[in-house]
């Protein structure tokens, strides 16, 4: 499906064969001539708003003909009208826009009614309309497209507007930079902000030089997990203060309202280190009591309190442990930035490499390094939310309105310009018959595939990549001192040489490692595949290398559910929402895709959410969780890889039967440590009811997985809120399928009990992945959009 797509890439489109042909030419024509980013056609008025519990601010710019949105500037315009008002003092959210458009400074010379409109606004927003929960207010953007005339509205989450706002950020001026990395273009980015709650978002790019677009998260609601024995008491803590019986979210320790909890525990731990005047003036303080807090955890303080230094030390480390979480789920190359309300006024426990937040952020095992290339930023500006907000605004004027065609082009060649517009179709088959390689290079086997695409071929949804399979082979790696060797005799053992294709026109490589710079250099012998000199040896004309995961992801676009899946949960998909994939085998492997707009096709993004914090569940696997630490030399943390994966298995099991040696069954132990890379499939045979002999430590170690597998799975949603369907995949989805179907299974109860998000959960349709071939055909659909 990969190869499919990289074609589209690579060859020129062929204009409809119904469109006359002195069109195809002007068609052609102005391919070559159009400006990617055209200037805005007509002056237009937009309305920006960011509209809170309690308070309501609007702004309205004109914006000129010709105006252009520029990197790190604010969107164009100049405003003409701004006010603030108290919601309280109104009944509606229409009666406040009626207030403000009539409330012009100069009445006689008002402007027409907005061409467009962007409202940041707290709360979830389903179908372009939010519910708020303190008032009894809807704001429903068709609504106020009818009633003011507003030629479009949207609204969006308070923190997505936030994700479009560090698109305006003057770094240099408006950040302090925590941790120095080049930027690279095109990459995700990503923002995790504490103040009141823990809001987190995260940007994609189609392609390097695309506009991003922000996606909402709700990984701020993702399991908290403890680093310390203290810490492990504080959770304990938590749970009875929220009646939670499992876990609690990272929430509950990384905001304003969370410094108040804490504080309450620590000074409930130690009475002794109780400071009277600090504990009456929190007592006192309301909402506020973070702020005193803070102000009196800092060295001079006066008085200084202990209770609160520490209260403000476990903030600022959990701060960077779930910021480095949000960096492995994201891989935000682009940027990480740190935002809130919090953050400007607690610089000093973020600065430096040797803080407490960028120690917590950097211990992330043997995915450090990665997250050493991660440029960090903590965000001083406040008005990053209305700026997202205006810059979406701006936007949405150069969809609604036509562009304006550049000056140079003839008359007529701008008319045949409109002309296209109305009559080209998204998707135009493919031009000339062209040739595509896919390949499958594992750290052992490479599978290599050729296809021949016809002339007019097109790739349609739930369909694999269009192609027919001229030439397939598998090879041991052990067998080729390179790479390079295995292609060269790949393209030389044709099944009729005679008959032998061109040089594939594209070719897409799913390969087991991270890819960096179109090349990735392999840990278990010395190969280095490198696309580009792949190109220059032997004549292909584009190849890409995607980590085997991302080509996971592709492939789920070619899934036929109905045949190759097992639904875990029911729920409507929604179209361009985004998609996930979390998927447990040798590791547990995840990514996930967005959509520019409804429409536009998928891209997959790397993801090493694999490698994030695993969070005990029991008291039980809180031993679990130390037994971890020890194995694999770790002081505060384990990867959850470490639990759900197929060395998972035999590391539980290790524990369990240390744990309870009465229960363990000398055959199936025999059997267990004489399987080598297979105990996992050991240990799964003998957890079933009815197995031969059964054993109780098999169970155990089952069972636990799949509690942890629902978990992650719940915390993956989360993060990427894929209402576009999340896929449960890799070797063990379907070898445990009994684990994981059913409402009441141990997976789908984990993945359902995450407090006050458990109904987000329930509206995102969930998938177990049946098919075996899908990095395969998602390299496929990569190599046809090449082209």
């Amino acid at each position: 499906l990969v190869a499919f797509r990289m074609l589209r890439a690579s060859t020129p489109s062929a204009a409809p064969s119904d469109i006359p042909a002195v069109q195809r030419f002007f068609h052609r024509l102005m391919l070559r001539s159009l400006p990617l980013s055209p200037p805005l056609a007509a002056r237009s008025v937009v309305l920006v708003g960011d509209v809170g519990g309690t308070n309501t601010r609007l702004q309205l710019y004109a914006v000129e003909e010709g105006a252009r949105v520029m990197d790190q500037q604010r969107a164009p315009g100049k405003l003409i009208h701004s006010a603030q008002y108290l919601n309280g003092d109104f009944g509606s959210f229409d009666q406040i826009v009626s207030t403000f458009l009539a409330d012009q400074p100069s009445p006689s010379l008002a402007p027409p009614p907005p061409s467009a409109a962007c409202l940041a606004v707290a709360g979830p927003v389903e179908r372009n309309a939010v519910s708020f929960t303190n008032r009894d207010w809807v704001i429903d953007g068709g609504a106020l497209e009818r009633r003011f005339g507003i030629g479009k509205v949207r609204l969006v989450n308070d923190f997505v507007a936030n994700g479009y706002g560090l698109l305006t950020l003057d770094e240099a001026k408006e950040c302090v930079t925590l941790q120095a990395a080049p930027k690279v273009a095109g990459a995700p980015m990503a923002c995790v902000g504490a103040g009141t709650g823990l809001g987190e978002c995260f940007s994609t790019a189609s392609a390097e030089g695309s506009p991003y677009e922000t996606f909402a998260s709700e990984g701020g609601h993702s399991d908290w997990a403890p680093r310390t024995a203290l810490e492990v008491e504080l959770l304990g803590f938590l749970k009875d203060r929220f009646g939670q019986k499992h876990r609690v979210s990272v929430e509950r320790v990384i905001s304003g309202p969370g410094l108040a909890t804490m504080y309450d525990f620590f000074s409930a731990r130690f009475p002794d280190k109780v400071v009277a005047e600090v504990h009456a003036a929190v007592g006192a303080a309301g909402e506020l009591k973070g702020k005193v807090i803070a102000q009196h955890s800092a060295p001079g303080a006066a008085p200084f309190c202990e209770l609160c230094r520490l209260t403000m030390e476990t903030f600022a480390t959990a701060f960077g442990a779930e910021a480095a979480s949000a960096a492995l789920k994201w891989v935000p190359l682009g940027g990480l930035y740190i935002a809130g309300g919090m953050t400007p006024k607690n610089l000093r426990l973020l600065e430096g490499a040797d803080s407490l937040f960028m120690r917590a952020f950097g211990d992330k095992g043997r995915l450090s390094p990665l997250l050493k290339r991660v440029p960090v930023y903590a965000v001083l500006a406040e008005d990053i939310g209305q700026r997202g907000a205006h810059l979406v605004a701006f936007r949405m004027l150069r969809a609604s309105t036509p562009s304006a065609a550049p000056s140079d082009i003839p008359a007529v060649q701008r008319f045949f310009h409109r002309l296209m517009l109305r009559s080209l179709p998204l998707s135009p088959p493919l031009a000339a018959r062209s040739v595509v390689l896919v390949g499958d290079v594992g750290g052992t086997n490479t599978r290599l595939q050729l296809y021949a695409v016809e002339e007019g071929a097109r790739v349609m949804d739930q369909q694999r990549a269009p192609g027919k399979l001229i030439h397939s082979a598998q090879y041991l790696n052990g067998d080729f001192g390179s790479f390079d060797q295995i292609v060269s005799t790949f393209l030389a053992d044709q099944p009729s040489p005679s008959l032998a294709p061109p040089p594939p026109s594209a070719a897409c490589l799913a390969v087991a490692g991270p890819v960096e710079r179109n090349a990735v250099s392999f840990t278990n012998r010395d190969w280095v595949i490198d696309g580009g000199a792949l190109e220059r040896r032997f004549g292909i004309g584009k190849v890409r290398l995607v980590n085997d995961f991302v080509a996971n992801g592709y492939g789920l676009l070619t899934l036929d559910e109905a045949k190759e899946c097992v639904t875990l949960q029911a729920a409507p998909k929604v179209a361009g929402a985004p998609m996930a994939c979390v998927g447990a085998g040798t590791g547990l492997g995840e990514c996930f895709s967005t959509a520019s707009a409804e429409g536009s096709p998928y891209e997959t993004f790397a993801s090493e959410g694999g490698h994030s914090d695993w969070a005990p569940r029991t008291a039980l696997e809180v031993e679990l969780l130390g037994f971890l630490k020890d194995r694999f030399g770790q002081k505060h943390r384990v990867s959850v890889e470490r639990v759900i994966s197929g060395p998972g298995l035999a590391t539980m099991y290790d524990f369990f039967s240390a744990r309870f040696p009465d229960k363990v069954v000398a055959e199936v132990h025999a059997a267990v440590g004489a399987a080598g890379e297979l105990k996992g499939k050991v240990i799964a045979q003998h957890s079933a009811p009815g197995a031969a002999p059964f054993c109780e430590l098999c169970r155990l170690t089952m069972e636990t997985f799949a509690t942890a597998f629902g978990a992650e799975a719940a915390s993956a949603a989360l993060k990427w809120v894929p209402l576009g369907g999340l896929y449960i995949a890799g070797g063990m989805t379907p070898k445990n399928l009994r684990l994981l179907e059913g409402a009441d299974s141990l997976f789908m109860r984990a993945f359902g009990d995450k407090g006050r998000l458990s109904p987000l959960l329930k509206r995102v349709p969930v998938y177990a992945v049946l098919a075996e071939d899908i990095g395969q055909r998602g390299a496929h659909l990569v190599a046809f959009r090449m082209l």
